[in-house]
């Protein structure tokens, strides 16, 4: 069962330490990293906002550039493997000839 906590603590020398998991390596281990504080409150702060950096930075790594013509048709191109050819033509069509015209961007 996984662990569940804010992973806050009191370390021998007084300090209270955080600990957040800030990437995984390739075998989906998790690399840590750590903040420090002299009150509880100092650290749980600073935790909540290396995470939310972490997220953030995560999101622009993961958002796409380009127009939606172009990630429809990288779309339309991965599902052709998963779907039967007329269900490819009828999305194409779709995409082609309503969904495309009404944003305003040219077909082809």
């Amino acid at each position: 069962m996984a662990r569940k906590g804010e992973n806050i603590y009191r370390r021998k020398d007084g300090r209270w330490e955080g600990r957040f998991i800030k990437a995984r390596s390739a075998d989906s281990s998790p690399k840590y990293g750590s903040v420090y504080g002299k009150s509880y409150g100092e650290v749980k702060k600073n935790l909540l906002e290396k995470q939310m950096q972490i997220k953030e930075q995560a999101q622009k790594e993961n958002t796409p550039s380009g127009c939606f013509s172009e990630f429809a048709q990288q779309w339309l191109a991965s599902a052709s493997k998963n779907i039967k050819e007329s269900t490819y033509n009828n999305y194409a069509d779709y995409l082609d000839k309503h969904i495309l015209p009404c944003l305003g961007v040219s077909v082809k």
